[in-house]
């Protein structure tokens, strides 16, 4: 059976959770833990949230990248 082509939105996701784990070694956050307690959210919410990016909400997401200090491009680029 051929794989099947990945959905652009599967992509993306993939995209932004390698974008996140980049920028927490860079600005020194060390554990999902620390960054749960800097968004505010309980560690278990932030693994769901990161697992699937569309349950993080708009707030969250501006947080998210005020914390890891994202460009606009790079917010362009996984959004």
């Amino acid at each position: 059976m051929p794989k099947l082509k990945e959905r652009p939105e599967v992509t993306q996701d993939k995209q932004l959770q390698g974008k996140i784990a980049e920028k927490m070694v860079i600005n020194g956050i060390d554990t999902q833990n620390e960054l749960a307690e800097r968004l505010g959210i309980h560690r278990t919410t932030l693994i769901c949230k990161l697992a699937d990016p569309d349950k993080f909400s708009r707030r969250e997401l501006r947080r998210l990248f005020t914390i890891l200090k994202f460009s606009d491009e790079e917010k362009g680029a996984v959004m």
